[in-house]
């Protein structure tokens, strides 16, 4: 038996992971009803598609954001709204950054964990990143 849309959102609402390891058996109709689900708990919803290097990870992540900088601080300032949980961003397919830049992808990951820890300190929103590896 697999995983529910309904387990995978409270692993999300988790606190303490700022990044969701979800399985690459993690069936495609799960993983396309989760936007919805996460949106449904007052979450932000952005979908990292298309990221192959960490030129375009920065691309894809500043212009979804409207951001210019670095992406540390276009993450640590993204806004919070009364009743919203936070931000989601859902990377289904990170093998070819992970290969073309090992490093960028570790960076992102760090970054996502630092920024969540201060969104959560400061407002108890949450900065995760859910990643079908």
């Amino acid at each position: 038996m697999g995983q529910r849309i309904d387990q995978l959102v409270a692993r999300v609402e988790d606190p303490a992971n700022p990044v969701v390891w979800l399985d690459p058996s993690t069936s495609a109709e799960l993983w396309a009803a989760l936007p919805a689900a996460l949106k449904e708990r007052a979450f932000s919803v952005v979908v990292l598609d298309g990221v192959a290097d960490a030129a375009s990870l920065r691309s894809e992540l500043l212009g979804v954001l409207g951001a210019q900088g670095p992406i540390r601080e276009a993450l640590a300032g993204l806004p919070s709204a009364d009743g919203e949980q936070g931000w989601v961003f859902l990377y289904q397919a990170p093998e070819q950054l992970r290969e073309s830049d090992e490093a960028a992808f570790e960076d992102l990951l760090e970054t996502v964990a630092q920024i969540h820890e201060i969104h959560w300190s400061e407002r108890r929103t949450h900065l995760k990143l859910v990643v079908r590896d």
